[in-house]
């Protein structure tokens, strides 16, 4: 399993400390941890062995649910596009010439872009 974010979302403000709604969000990792920052004043970040004992622990019964931003699919569909555009070659590197032209690994000539004229130079 990938990394997938979530809101933890309290519907139940039992202790009148975080309100209701959005009240953090997290990340679960592959092997089940999990990293919560909680939306406040004075925001915290704490991680868990489990997305299981973050609620055991703030889950107030009924009172909080986990809903996900991304799903499984989505999280795979965005990393392979982003492997694709990490793998894909490399523009040729181009090196300036003493005339004003660059040359490419490929052999094509281009012309630089013009430089700005500095008074007194």
């Amino acid at each position: 399993m990938l990394p997938r974010r979530f809101a933890l979302v309290r519907h139940v403000d039992y202790t009148g400390v975080s309100g209701i709604g959005v009240v953090a969000y997290g990340v679960q990792f592959g092997d089940g941890h999990v990293v919560l920052r909680w939306r406040s004043r004075h925001p915290s970040t704490i991680s868990w062995a489990s997305l299981d004992d973050l609620l055991t622990v703030h889950g107030h019964g009924d009172g909080t649910t986990v809903q996900w931003i991304d799903s499984a699919e989505d999280t795979l569909t965005s990393l392979q596009g982003l492997a694709d555009e990490v793998l894909r070659p490399a523009r040729a590197f181009r090196e300036p010439s003493a005339n004003g032209t660059s040359t490419s690994s490929s052999g094509g000539r281009h012309r630089r872009s013009p430089q700005p004229v500095v008074p007194g130079r």
